[in-house]
């Protein structure tokens, strides 16, 4: 007879890794309308080593077993019957996604025309894109697995044979006069594919609820088999609460979990988001008061999601796993400590994901960033968002504090079946 061994599970849930458990004593019928994959792990005399069972690959074997049924008590009912078990046991390996800064990553880093060499004829003004060299690189390889982040605010890519290109990565730059660019690594994990967003992907099927609430979103691809995702102004959502995949082209996201109007006041001076203008009072030597009732309407959040620095991205892989560590805040500019060598994005402010230097210093690694400060804005002190108008004035005793940052471990895993090792 077959004895039980241990069990390796997988909720359905798409966040959750594979995870060892006992279910000897769970209902064989729960297992399997619980989990995605289980694999049990059984002896037998005759066999000699441990075999694995694949329950959902055998799903037709356990039609006939009755409610109630324990893996246990099954085992037992099965007797001397053959199971169509494979040898080895299961073995779990993880990959992660991964984050590099482009310069220190060897990147050459300069602006272009659009898909074209920076040094050309054009205008400096017309080079919109940041160009991306170097040797022994596959351009499309990077374009089909990565997202780009200039100032930390996710841009999308596009490459050819002769380099990649961050689009509007040089208006990024020309805005901010600044070009710290970083690149977030899905080569581990799955191909990226990313989709512009237009006016009319947007809608509610609740005409009477605003955008600034939750709206729907028209996915032109298959959502299936992807963990989904959407930059919006620059700020990456990937398999959170804010994002609910709704059907095989379609999302629904959360937009009042979403501080958008706190990152625009922080962004609109990195991006170029001035279509976003109009909907927000500007006087003349006064840019800075925001009417919130046009700022939460649907045509500001429209104009929002068709720009440039917004887009939907989905990650070609079953699942996907969101691991938050902290780091140990320094209270100095641009400044934290991790106790290991971190290789996985970086999140600050609002969400921003800043490119980062890392270097080891005296057994701890240090994160060196531009800046890690945070707006103390007055308009915090109270519930903004039922106010009429709010303004970007920031507390006169505190204006500004170092914001925390946090590690992001986004990870898949896979399982294989290997010699019982002893």
């Amino acid at each position: 007879m077959y004895e039980y061994q241990k069990a390796v599970v997988k909720h359905r849930r798409p966040d959750v890794r594979f995870e060892e458990m006992d279910v000897s004593q769970l209902a064989v019928k729960d297992l399997l309308r619980t989990y995605e994959n289980i694999y049990l792990v059984l002896s037998h005399p005759v066999l000699g080593v441990k075999h694995t069972l694949k329950m959902r690959e055998n799903e037709t074997i356990f039609v006939e077993v009755l409610e109630g049924t324990t893996v246990a008590q099954w085992l037992v009912a099965n007797g001397n019957n053959t199971l169509p078990t494979e040898e080895g046991v299961p073995e779990v390996s993880t990959d992660y996604v991964m984050a590099r800064d482009a310069w220190q990553a060897g990147f050459k880093v300069d602006v272009c025309v659009p898909s074209g060499s920076p040094f050309n004829d054009a205008n400096d003004y017309d080079k919109t894109d940041i160009w991306l060299t170097r040797d022994d690189t596959d351009y499309i390889e990077v374009r089909e697995h990565c997202l780009a982040t200039v100032n930390g605010l996710v841009h999308r890519l596009d490459a050819d044979n002769d380099g990649v290109y961050i689009k509007d990565g040089g208006i990024t730059f020309r805005k901010s006069q600044a070009a710290h660019v970083g690149l977030i690594s899905f080569l581990n994990v799955g191909k990226v594919h990313t989709a512009s967003i237009t006016a009319d992907m947007v809608f509610n099927p609740d005409e009477t609820k605003l955008f600034s609430d939750s709206f729907y979103l028209k996915v032109p691809f298959d959502t299936n088999n992807k963990a989904m995702g959407i930059v919006i102004g620059g700020y990456l959502h990937l398999v959170t609460k804010d994002i609910k995949v709704m059907g095989a082209n379609l999302i629904k996201v959360k937009m009042n979990r979403i501080p958008f109007l706190e990152r625009y006041m922080s962004s609109r001076y990195k991006i170029d988001q001035s279509s976003l203008e109009q909907f927000h009072d500007v006087a003349e030597g006064n840019e800075t008061d925001y009417d919130l009732q046009a700022f939460y309407s649907n045509e500001c959040v429209t104009e929002l999601l068709i720009q440039s620095q917004s887009f939907i991205v989905g990650i070609e892989v079953d699942h996907l796993k969101t691991e938050v560590v902290s780091t140990t805040r320094t209270f100095l500019p641009g400044r934290f400590y991790h106790d290991e060598r971190p290789l996985w994005p970086l999140r600050t402010e609002l969400g921003l994901l800043p490119s980062f230097i890392s270097a080891e210093e005296k057994g701890i690694w240090v994160l060196r960033i531009d800046n890690n400060l945070r707006k103390h804005r007055a308009m915090y002190d109270r519930e903004f968002r039922w106010q009429q108008k709010v303004d970007e004035k920031t507390v006169s005793g505190n204006p500004e504090t170092f914001s925390k940052g946090e590690l992001i471990k986004w990870s898949t895993s896979t399982i294989a079946l290997v010699p019982e090792t002893t």
